[in-house]
């Protein structure tokens, strides 16, 4: 079994079934479609430097919740 959980094929799974859910949940619709806000109205008022940080922290955000079901399914 732990071998299914550490497989990168099973990962890209869980990952691509939370996308499918989290498209048909309102909730998080209006959550991300107020990042998306913010995000258009931060990211020209910041510095080059500033908005190379956020970009970093958006990856690795990113990184992180595809982890947690992975993590969760352990």
């Amino acid at each position: 079994m732990n071998d299914i959980l550490s497989s990168q094929a099973f990962r890209e799974f869980l990952q691509k079934r939370c996308e499918e859910k989290m498209l048909k949940d309102e909730k998080c619709i209006e959550i991300n479609r107020q990042i998306l806000q913010l995000e258009k109205e931060l990211i020209p008022i910041l510095s080059t430097e500033a908005k190379k940080k956020f970009f970093q922290i958006e990856s690795l955000s990113n990184e992180l919740l595809i982890r947690i079901p992975a993590i969760c399914h352990r």
